[in-house]
Protein backbone atom coordinates (compact mmCIF):
# COMPACT_ATOMS: atom_id res chain seq x y z
CA UNK A 1 0.00 0.00 0.00
CA UNK A 2 1.27 3.47 -0.88
CA UNK A 3 0.92 6.51 1.35
CA UNK A 4 -0.93 9.54 -0.44
CA UNK A 5 2.95 11.02 0.73
CA UNK A 6 3.77 8.32 -1.69
CA UNK A 7 1.63 9.29 -4.63
CA UNK A 8 2.20 12.52 -4.94
CA UNK A 9 5.80 12.06 -5.41
CA UNK A 10 5.39 9.44 -8.01
CA UNK A 11 2.74 11.75 -9.77
CA UNK A 12 5.51 13.58 -12.01
CA UNK A 13 7.18 10.37 -13.38
CA UNK A 14 3.63 9.35 -14.24
CA UNK A 15 2.74 12.62 -16.59
CA UNK A 16 6.46 11.91 -17.78
CA UNK A 17 5.35 8.63 -19.09
CA UNK A 18 1.94 10.24 -20.50
CA UNK A 19 3.57 12.72 -22.21
CA UNK A 20 5.71 10.08 -23.54
CA UNK A 21 2.42 9.20 -25.32
CA UNK A 22 2.57 5.66 -22.73
CA UNK A 23 -0.81 4.42 -22.03
CA UNK A 24 -2.12 3.63 -18.12
CA UNK A 25 -2.12 -0.12 -19.70
CA UNK A 26 1.76 0.46 -20.63
CA UNK A 27 2.78 1.68 -17.56
CA UNK A 28 0.41 -1.00 -15.51
CA UNK A 29 2.46 -3.58 -17.22
CA UNK A 30 5.92 -2.26 -17.03
CA UNK A 31 5.62 -1.57 -13.08
CA UNK A 32 4.67 -5.05 -12.59
CA UNK A 33 6.43 -6.97 -15.07
CA UNK A 34 8.97 -9.67 -12.86
CA UNK A 35 8.08 -8.78 -9.69
CA UNK A 36 9.67 -10.43 -7.02
CA UNK A 37 7.94 -13.41 -5.82
CA UNK A 38 5.80 -13.02 -2.55
CA UNK A 39 8.11 -14.91 -0.25
CA UNK A 40 10.59 -12.22 -0.83
CA UNK A 41 8.23 -9.32 -0.31
CA UNK A 42 9.28 -5.38 -2.17
CA UNK A 43 10.20 -3.64 1.40
CA UNK A 44 9.92 -0.38 0.01
CA UNK A 45 7.00 -0.14 -2.76
CA UNK A 46 7.14 3.63 -3.83
CA UNK A 47 11.24 3.23 -4.06
CA UNK A 48 10.84 0.09 -6.13
CA UNK A 49 7.63 2.34 -8.21
CA UNK A 50 9.82 5.43 -8.39
CA UNK A 51 13.12 3.25 -9.61
CA UNK A 52 10.99 1.50 -12.70
CA UNK A 53 9.60 4.61 -13.81
CA UNK A 54 12.47 6.61 -13.95
CA UNK A 55 15.25 3.47 -15.23
CA UNK A 56 12.52 2.10 -18.00
CA UNK A 57 11.16 5.52 -18.96
CA UNK A 58 10.20 5.55 -22.80
CA UNK A 59 12.21 7.82 -25.19
CA UNK A 60 11.16 11.06 -25.55
CA UNK A 61 8.58 11.55 -28.73
CA UNK A 62 10.38 13.50 -31.87
CA UNK A 63 10.27 17.41 -31.09
CA UNK A 64 9.52 18.26 -34.74
CA UNK A 65 7.01 16.34 -36.48
CA UNK A 66 8.50 13.18 -39.04
CA UNK A 67 9.61 14.64 -42.51
CA UNK A 68 7.59 12.87 -45.19
CA UNK A 69 9.18 12.14 -48.34
CA UNK A 70 7.50 14.22 -50.81
CA UNK A 71 10.39 13.70 -53.81
CA UNK A 72 10.44 10.66 -55.90
CA UNK A 73 13.05 7.85 -54.40
CA UNK A 74 15.73 7.16 -56.93
CA UNK A 75 14.67 3.82 -58.54
CA UNK A 76 11.42 6.29 -59.66
CA UNK A 77 12.89 9.39 -60.56
CA UNK A 78 15.12 6.91 -62.98
CA UNK A 79 13.70 7.19 -66.82
CA UNK A 80 12.00 4.11 -67.88
CA UNK A 81 13.67 1.41 -70.12
CA UNK A 82 12.64 1.56 -74.02
CA UNK A 83 13.78 0.55 -77.04
CA UNK A 84 16.69 2.26 -79.48
CA UNK A 85 15.02 3.36 -82.79
CA UNK A 86 18.23 2.33 -84.42
CA UNK A 87 19.37 -1.43 -83.34
CA UNK A 88 16.47 -1.92 -80.69
CA UNK A 89 18.75 -2.14 -77.94
CA UNK A 90 17.40 -1.24 -74.44
CA UNK A 91 18.13 2.19 -72.82
CA UNK A 92 16.77 4.41 -70.62
CA UNK A 93 15.09 8.07 -71.56
CA UNK A 94 11.81 9.80 -71.52
CA UNK A 95 11.57 10.31 -75.18
CA UNK A 96 10.34 7.22 -77.09
CA UNK A 97 12.15 7.68 -79.94
CA UNK A 98 15.70 8.02 -78.43
CA UNK A 99 18.64 6.52 -79.90
CA UNK A 100 21.04 4.68 -77.99
CA UNK A 101 24.61 5.92 -77.72
CA UNK A 102 26.16 3.80 -80.93
CA UNK A 103 23.21 4.78 -83.28
CA UNK A 104 23.68 8.36 -82.37
CA UNK A 105 27.40 8.07 -82.91
CA UNK A 106 26.53 6.20 -86.32
CA UNK A 107 23.97 9.06 -87.23
CA UNK A 108 26.77 12.09 -86.23
CA UNK A 109 29.18 10.49 -88.42
CA UNK A 110 26.43 9.90 -91.67
CA UNK A 111 25.58 13.95 -90.92
CA UNK A 112 29.44 14.76 -90.77
CA UNK A 113 29.70 12.93 -94.00
CA UNK A 114 27.12 14.45 -96.25
CA UNK A 115 27.98 17.81 -94.46
CA UNK A 116 31.23 16.86 -96.40
CA UNK A 117 30.06 15.67 -99.81
CA UNK A 118 27.62 18.86 -100.04
CA UNK A 119 30.25 21.17 -99.47
CA UNK A 120 32.69 19.65 -101.67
Amino acid sequence: MLSERDVQRLVPAVETWFARAATPDQIVRTLIAGLPPETDPIRHPASFLEYRLTALLPPPLPTAPLRTVTTATPAAQRAPLVTCDGCERAIRTHDPRALCRDCRERQDRRREGRAVHSAA
